[in-house]
């Protein structure tokens, strides 16, 4: 009796020793499960501590020799959940025999019960398909930076169940992608940097949000282009209605003709298009954003500017810094947001009579005008457009004069300001 007892407590006290160290050592009951590896984990050792309680009752009756057979069979049972903890399932797509792209670096979101591609991996397709399942979980997306300054993918498939997508910046082969109709959010701030081999962009007709015209990304709500390539041509079935910011950027467009339906440009539009030579507005832009060509070819040809300013059209879009005067050109319709801002050398700037609109910004802290007489046609002044403007101790605002910004006349000269309205009601 006291030799079947013996056999009993060494039997259970090497069962605990193995299951111990299938888990690798770690105390089970206070694991805190932070990642599938470790959920996986703790499971196991669940599975294993249950199976140990069994059989340390089921053994009280049992003879030396089937203590050591329940012993080795138990061994045998936690080895295999082990090696399938660790073989890493292949990634799967929606479309039926097409295998997605391998070697991605994933990340496991606890919270959903889903993966996230964070990295290229070991990854080294040109053609890549993103999967829509890892170790039977769903990917949902994939990150910011995963396909940045990449120099060999030459197409990309997003597939469907995506919600959002991350950059393309500078993949200097990339020649097409497509987009599924569950993308609800796309991060456009640098989206098509450089793509200049571009030539497709597809996007899902059932896509609620956005849609692709011409090589361009449309937002269908605001009917804002929100991101073009150098092969792009923009629709002019009125579906757009804005250049979105840096929609152009960094693109290898040589001339572009904007169509009537846009009213507004936003900030860095064109920001470095070295190749941008030739550019047309519509009339009746409204908003025309700060730094918009930038770093272009349009801006260093010599021959677009006058008197130290920049005109697209009837647009004045940019100023030297060091300007000191300027009368701006007759016709001029706009002038853009941040134009002049911060320009310590300007004293005066005459306006033409037809000006209607002076952006948001355009003479922020030009800290040395000092009499200000807007033009008899202006309709809008911009939020803050002469904000701290020090040495403005007059102020004429004309009676067509309809919409005037936040603080656009906040700030100026210390004391004895006068600001007149030809129109008392203003």
């Amino acid at each position: 009796m006291k030799k079947t007892k013996l056999l009993v407590f060494l039997f259970v006290l090497l069962l605990g020793i193995s299951v111990f160290s299938a888990c690798g050592g770690k105390e089970t009951t206070t694991t805190e499960v932070t990642s599938f590896e470790e959920a996986e984990q703790t499971s196991t050792v669940v599975s294993a501590t249950q199976e140990s309680t069994a059989e340390e009752t089921s053994t009280a009756g049992t003879t030396a020799e089937e203590s050591t057979a329940a012993l080795t069979t138990t061994k045998e049972t936690v080895a295999e959940v082990t090696t399938a903890k660790e073989t890493t399932a292949v990634p799967e797509t929606t479309e039926p025999g097409i295998p997605a792209s391998e070697g991605f670096v994933y990340e496991y979101n606890l919270k959903n019960d889903q993966y996230y591609i964070t990295g290229i991996g070991s990854c080294t397709d040109t053609d890549i398909i993103f999967p829509t399942e890892y170790r039977g979980k769903k990917v949902y997306g994939f990150a910011f930076t995963v396909l940045q300054n990449n120099t060999t993918v030459k197409s990309v498939v997003i597939p469907e169940g995506y919600t959002g997508i991350g950059s393309f910046a500078y993949c200097t082969a990339l020649e097409k992608i497509v987009i599924p109709s569950t993308v609800t959010t796309i991060d456009y701030s640098s989206l098509l940097f450089g793509c200049d081999l571009l030539t497709t962009i597809e996007i899902s007709e059932k896509n609620p949000n956005y849609v692709a015209k011409g090589n361009c990304i449309i937002e269908k709500k605001t009917g804002t282009l929100l991101a073009g390539c150098s092969s792009s041509v923009i629709p002019d079935d009125g579906s757009v209605k804005a250049i979105g910011f840096s929609a152009f950027a960094h693109q290898g467009i040589e001339s572009l003709s904007i169509p009537s339906s846009v009213k507004a440009i936003y900030d860095f539009a064109f920001f470095g298009c070295t190749k941008l030579t030739d550019l047309r507005f519509p009339s009746g832009v409204t908003t025309v954003g700060k730094q918009i060509l930038d770093e272009s070819a349009y801006a260093l040809a010599e021959e677009n500017w006058e008197n130290g300013a920049l005109y697209v059209g009837e647009y004045l879009v940019q100023a030297k810094k060091d300007l000191a005067s300027l009368s701006v050109r007759a016709g001029t319709f706009l002038i853009a947001d941040y134009v002049f801002a911060e320009n310590m050398s300007l004293t005066e700037v005459t306006f033409n009579d037809e000006l209607r609109h002076i952006g948001r910004k355009a003479f922020y802290w030009c800290s040395h005008f000092k009499t200000l007489i807007l033009p008899q046609a202006l309709e809008t002044v911009g939020d803050n457009a002469f904000e701290y403007c020090r040495s403005v101790n007059e102020v004429l605002i004309p009676d067509s004069v309809k919409t005037i910004g936040t603080g656009a006349f906040s700030s100026l000269a210390n004391e004895g300001v006068v600001i007149r309205c030809e129109a008392s009601a203003k």
